[in-house]
Parts: structure tokens; sequence; C-alpha cells
């Protein structure tokens, strides 16, 4: 019999359900990690971009790829479609942190919860969610 197996039903339920949602939780960090990293190597690309126009004389043609062709454009829109990509994508970055800061802090203390129900069910042994924790 597992350790889980020993215990009242009604805490077998309780720490279930949070366990559950410690996954969900988790899962979901990942997924806005992800999701971050995927940002911020567009931020450095269109960093890049810009960054390559500044030694692009004033009146060049600038070509900009627009589906499976390339189409001429004035530097100064082109400048401006990367400033506006970049201000866009720094933002969600910074939501994306955000979001990411709630959820470690709900997946700490639910650690905390599930810890210490599991402590109390084996009456008063301290114990923690097995799987490393969260990574902050």
């Amino acid at each position: 019999m597992s350790g889980i197996e020993k215990m009242p039903a009604d805490v077998q339920v309780t720490l279930t359900s949070k366990i559950n949602r410690y996954n969900q939780l988790r899962a979901q960090l990942d997924e806005i990690r992800r999701e971050r990293l995927g940002l911020e190597a567009l931020l450095n690309e269109i960093e890049a971009a810009l960054k390559e126009l500044e030694k692009v004389p004033d009146d060049a043609p600038v070509y900009k790829a627009v589906g499976g062709i390339l189409v001429r454009k004035t530097k100064k829109e082109v400048v401006e479609e990367l400033e506006t990509k970049k201000t866009l994508t720094s933002e969600k970055i910074k939501k994306l942190e955000e979001n990411e800061k709630v959820l470690i802090k709900a997946l700490k203390d639910l650690q905390e919860e599930i810890g210490q129900l599991v402590a109390r069910a084996q009456g008063g042994r301290e114990s923690g969610v097995g799987g490393g924790g969260v990574a902050g």
C-alpha cells in the first residue's frame, strides 16, 4: 500500500486534487516560459534588423519578405514597422513575465499546502512534494 492509500479518504481526495492542480499550474508555467523564450528570440531578431538598418543610407531601397515574395519599401517604413513590432513584443514578454511570477507564487503556496497536508496525515512528520519544486 502506498503512502496516500493509508490516509483517510477525505485527505486522499484533497491531496489528489491539490496535486492535480499543482501539475496543471506547472504545465501552464512551462508553456508560458516556452512562449516567452520564443518572443525573446523574435525580439533579438528585430533588434538585429534595426541595427543593420542603421548602417543603410536613408534613400537606399529596402526589401521586406511578405509571404513568399519580397516587397520594396522605404527604410523609414521598415524601421517604423520594426519599432512597432519591437514595442508589442516587449509588452507581450513583460506580461508573460508577470504571469510567470504569479504562477510561481501559486505553485510555491500549493507546494507548501501539499507538504502540510501530507505531514498532518502522516502524524506530523514533515514532507514535501516530490519532483524538484518550482524554479524561479
